[in-house]
């Protein structure tokens, strides 16, 4: 495990990351792959949450040749957004796994909304 996923070495040496989830192989859960991306079990493997969250967005999108429609929060760019109940920015990065999904917006609709935030 020590050598696997070098993540901040890769960044660092100029190459675009991307990341998705092996659904067959663990449970589709996105908050876990941007946590352990920023959590690595080797700390130097580490990289911040920006980057982790470039590597689900704009560095997907760019993977899959669609950086010019999606990726990104742009005016005419295809958007699924997740809000959460904490600053993604700002919340320490070992408590980056237990934010709560607020809402979820795909395609322009809701499709899912906490009633705790929601009345």
């Amino acid at each position: 495990y020590k050598d696997t996923n070098p993540f901040r070495y890769m960044i660092d040496q100029g190459l675009t990351l991307c990341s998705g989830s092996d659904s067959d192989v663990i449970p589709c859960i996105p908050i876990l792959d941007l946590h352990a991306a920023v959590n690595r079990n080797v700390e130097e493997h580490s990289i911040n949450v920006y980057e982790a969250l470039s590597m689900m967005t704009s560095n997907a999108a760019f993977a899959i040749f669609k950086e010019n429609a999606k990726g990104y929060l742009k005016e005419g760019y295809l958007a699924d957004i997740v809000i959460f109940d904490s600053d993604i920015f700002d919340i320490d990065k070992s408590k980056l796994k237990d934010m709560k999904v607020v809402a979820t917006i795909k395609s322009g609709k809701i499709v899912y909304k906490d009633k705790v935030y929601y009345a």
